[in-house]
């Protein structure tokens, strides 16, 4: 098989990196616009979980982009299994506590446990923007 081209790869790693960045710029851009409107700080921190989706593509074009260019590669394989196994770590965690059904309210240790894996998750795809803005850099560098 051809290895794509160095044109190729430059488009569509900046593809990746728009793509897996709009979870956390989405949250940021609503909670600006909405503090503004209210006059007080309000954010949805469950928003980058609500567009996984996103997260879930723009990954696996930078993992594609990392693992035919070979930049790193071992970085992009871990952060990628932790963000697919942090989301659906959250689901899980708030099935079994009864958070997902409302059997418990949101506070004590089962929300601890669902809040640390949504800060894993979005910590993951914060980890991946910065990884694809890397790739993006040394892809820059080779000519």
């Amino acid at each position: 098989m051809k290895k794509p081209s160095q044109m190729f790869m430059k488009n569509i790693i900046y593809i990746g990196s728009v793509i897996v960045w709009m979870p956390i710029f989405l949250t940021l851009f609503t909670s600006l616009i909405g503090s503004l409107n209210l006059k007080y700080f309000i954010i949805d921190y469950l928003m980058p979980a609500e567009l996984f989706p996103a997260a879930l593509i723009g990954s696996i074009i930078i993992s594609y982009v990392s693992a035919v260019s070979k930049l790193y590669l071992k970085s992009s394989v871990i952060n990628f299994i932790i963000l697919i196994l942090s989301f659906f770590g959250i689901n899980f965690a708030a099935v079994i506590t009864g958070l997902a059904s409302g059997d418990y309210p949101p506070e004590g240790y089962r929300f601890v446990i669902v809040i640390f894996l949504l800060i894993i998750y979005i910590l993951s795809v914060i980890s991946e923007g910065v990884l694809s803005i890397l790739i993006i850099l040394k892809l820059k560098k080779v000519r």
